[in-house]
């Protein structure tokens, strides 16, 4: 008589029921991806910058010496709290460009992680970014002192062209 079959059964059954009766509780991925942390990266800017054009490069690294094996992840917030965070990108790359920002506040952050997934760095120190485009009152008046300028270039340049002709006939 095989009386193993019985004792796979209660096995598996006893391991589903703790794992049911538990959920799992103490057991945190994302924590045992940070038993060996990593430095957090840096960006290579200042910790604040100001646009008038609505977009921004932002760049970053690490101190960890094979950086390439590494993987980012940035992350924007319109608080510095980082209440709604959207995260923009993650992969390999440190720097990226971002355009068509409106007017306002906005903080970005990054953390590290390795390719293996077996170490996580804790974010960086947020970077916030103000985007005040210029008054459009500005903005016109240089588009029509634009306009003045082209216009008194093709005068200069039909009057030219009329004196050269009457000076060769």
């Amino acid at each position: 008589m095989n009386t193993t079959l019985p004792l796979k059964r209660i096995s598996l059954s006893f391991l589903i029921i703790v794992l049911l009766a538990f959920g799992g509780a103490g057991l945190d991925v994302n924590a045992m991806a940070d038993t060996h942390p990593l430095a957090p990266p840096v960006f290579l800017s200042e910790t604040a910058q100001d646009t008038a054009s609505g977009h921004v490069q932002l760049e970053w690294g690490t101190e960890e010496a094979a950086s390439e094996t590494l993987l980012f992840e940035l992350q924007r917030s319109e608080t510095p709290t980082f209440a709604n965070p959207v995260t923009l990108y993650q992969g390999p790359d440190t720097g990226t460009f971002l355009s068509g920002l409106s007017d306002g506040d906005y903080y970005f952050r990054l953390r590290a992680q390795t390719v293996e997934g077996n170490a996580r760095s804790a974010w960086s120190s947020p970077l916030r970014v103000t985007v005040q485009h210029h008054a459009m009152a500005l903005a016109m008046g240089l588009f029509a002192l634009g306009g003045v300028v082209f216009l008194s270039t093709v005068t200069v340049l039909i009057q030219g062209d009329r004196a050269m002709r009457s000076a060769e006939s």
